[in-house]
């Protein structure tokens, strides 16, 4: 979607996160992207078995943290459907 506007990862959650869009979080969330596509790294413990995460406060952070990328991805990427799909103004 930033390719098809010629804009990096960053503008692009800049432009259809307006008010919510945080620098550092955004930034957060492409380094994920790059580790994850440029060396398999896993950054929301995809593969670590732990049955026991009731006191776990790092599991809790990182679950807090996936649900932010996720709604922040999605919502930068209806916004743009909207704009550029829809065409809602």
């Amino acid at each position: 979607m930033a390719k098809s506007e010629q804009i990096g990862f960053s503008d692009f959650m800049k432009k259809y996160l307006k008010d919510e869009y945080e620098a550092k979080f955004c930034d957060y969330l492409y380094s994920i992207r790059s580790g994850h596509f440029h060396s398999g790294e896993m950054f929301f413990l995809e593969y670590d078995l732990n049955l026991d995460i009731t006191l776990d406060y790092n599991f809790i952070e990182i679950r807090n943290r996936l649900s932010k990328s996720l709604y922040l991805l999605r919502k930068a990427f209806v916004q743009w459907i909207e704009k550029n799909i829809i065409k809602e103004d």
